[in-house]
């Protein structure tokens, strides 16, 4: 019976490929997915790439914002 391994990778979307379960790869597994040198970290062109294809990280000032809000209207007594 043989045993089934998960995949490293699948994709998130119809372009994005991510690795499954980052938090359990070393950071040499992580750096080698996704093709880049830790002490060099990405070139000029593929941060403009990866810009291009998946927009800027994190959160908007308006997601924040809503955050805050839904939690400033729980009550915590």
């Amino acid at each position: 019976m043989a045993m089934h391994r998960p995949s490293l990778a699948r994709r998130a979307s119809s372009s994005m490929v991510i690795i499954d379960y980052p938090w359990t790869k070393t950071k040499e597994d992580v750096a080698a997915f996704y093709n880049v040198e830790e002490t060099k970290g990405l070139s000029e062109e593929r941060v403009k790439r990866d810009l291009e294809r998946y927009g800027p990280n994190g959160n908007s000032i308006v997601d924040i914002y809503t955050l805050w809000v839904f939690f400033k209207s729980l009550s915590f007594r």
